[in-house]
């Protein structure tokens, strides 16, 4: 007996085979090529790019700064640090739907980026770095969802983020510092749960920081937010960040005590709270960062004594290349009492800045235990007695300054 056959249903085939075969050729080398050659014409400055020419039309896989794909189709631009000069107004985004790959970063490229660079929805990476871009950050962004990387560092975008950013949720790497965006941090980038690098130094961002977001960021090993006005409480959920080995909040306006918690990141190496309005006393939690190397902390109003519990940070610090790396810094707050006899356990310790506080009694003679140490400041401080005898054992102190003190007798 014969098959039989459904004419509608071979009718429905064709057309979704046409279709398909349509979507997967929406891409040509000739359409690629025209584009690229129009986007050069456009420019300003090009020379760089003299390979881009239709007359070389069937070596367009080797052109400067293209690859493609197995099956000539371009899957990567990267035409970084090219003294390219111009604008992305002509660039033709739509007409490289197999790019996954876009480098332009370390050009002259201003004006604005295209909402047209929705269209390029392969794209995983995408760097525009230190250029003269400006205007908003397009919320068209939004619809790259196979976006990984995003790093439009170093421009002169004024936006603030948009909320559609958010929808991006295989976003591993964000750099958006040094521009000048404002207004707050999205809630959205609560979806982003596979953050490893955020990084908004540097920008007029503003508002509370959400603990809604960090309670989803348990990937997050880099956060640098400095530089910015970002205001309220550190929320003590920053201690659900347990993979965090740097956090820079430096340089806002947060107020209130530095949570408890933070005593829960156990991995963190850099830790700076510089030059905000953080009150309160240093949590002994702070001896938990068995592996901290940098901990910044002056230019805020924090009170009480230095715990005891400071003579274990960096404890755990693996040295590379036998570089000696611990730094401390608590300068110009309201610190009072001594100098805890446990500073003498930070034997990697380079420096030690206390000046501009209130604390008083003798300096431990354990403080001639830093043999790494090469400067040493406790000036404007109400510290008293002799100065330790052999605080100059170690041939690396360079800068000292114990003025403004109330030291007595013999130097």
């Amino acid at each position: 007996m014969g098959k039989l056959y459904n004419p509608l249903v071979l009718v429905i085939f064709c057309v979704l085979f046409v279709l398909i075969l349509a979507l997967n050729i929406s891409s040509s080398p000739t359409s690629e090529a025209e584009a690229l050659v129009q986007w050069k014409n456009s420019l300003l400055e090009s020379s760089s790019l003299d390979s881009w020419s239709l007359n070389n039309l069937e070596n367009l896989c080797n052109w400067t700064g293209i690859k493609c794909n197995a099956v000539g189709i371009v899957s990567q631009i990267m035409i970084y640090n090219r003294e390219i000069n111009g604008t992305l107004a002509h660039f033709n985004f739509s007409s490289f739907s197999h790019l996954t790959y876009l480098d332009m970063s370390i050009n002259k490229i201003s004006g604005g980026i295209p909402v047209d660079i929705e269209n390029a929805t392969r794209l995983q990476k995408l760097y525009l770095f230190n250029n003269n871009l400006n205007g908003n950050i397009p919320s068209s962004i939004g619809q790259l969802r196979k976006l990984q990387t995003l790093d439009i560092r170093e421009n002169n975008l004024n936006s603030s983020i948009p909320p559609e950013l958010g929808l991006c949720t295989k976003l591993i790497y964000i750099d958006l510092s040094e521009n000048t965006l404002t207004g707050p941090l999205p809630l959205s980038f609560s979806n982003l749960t596979q953050i490893f690098t955020l990084k908004l130094g540097h920008n007029h961002l503003s508002g509370e920081l959400s603990p809604h977001i960090f309670m989803n960021w348990t990937e997050l090993q880099e956060k640098n937010i400095e530089n910015n006005g970002f205001s309220g409480y550190i929320p003590p959920e920053i201690g659900m960040l347990t993979g965090l080995d740097s956090l820079f909040l430096n340089n806002n306006n947060l107020i209130g005590p530095i949570p408890e918690e933070i005593g829960k990141l156990g991995v963190l190496e850099y830790l700076w709270l510089s030059e905000n309005y953080i009150e309160g006393s240093i949590p002994a939690t702070i001896g938990n960062l068995t592996k901290l190397r940098e901990l910044y902390l002056k230019y805020n109003n924090l009170s009480g004594n230095i715990p005891i519990e400071i003579g274990s940070i960096g404890m755990d610090i693996i040295n590379f290349d036998d570089v000696i790396q611990l730094y401390l810094d608590l300068s110009i707050n309201n610190l009072g009492g001594a100098i805890p006899a446990e500073i003498g356990n930070l034997t990697m310790l380079r420096s030690l800045n206390l000046n501009n506080n209130q604390l008083s009694g003798d300096v431990p003679d354990s403080i001639s235990h830093l043999i790494y140490l090469e400067g040493l400041f406790l000036n404007s401080n109400r510290f008293s007695g002799s100065i330790p005898e052999d605080l100059g054992i170690t041939s690396d102190l360079t800068y000292v300054d114990l003025s403004k003190n109330n030291f007595s007798g013999k130097l």
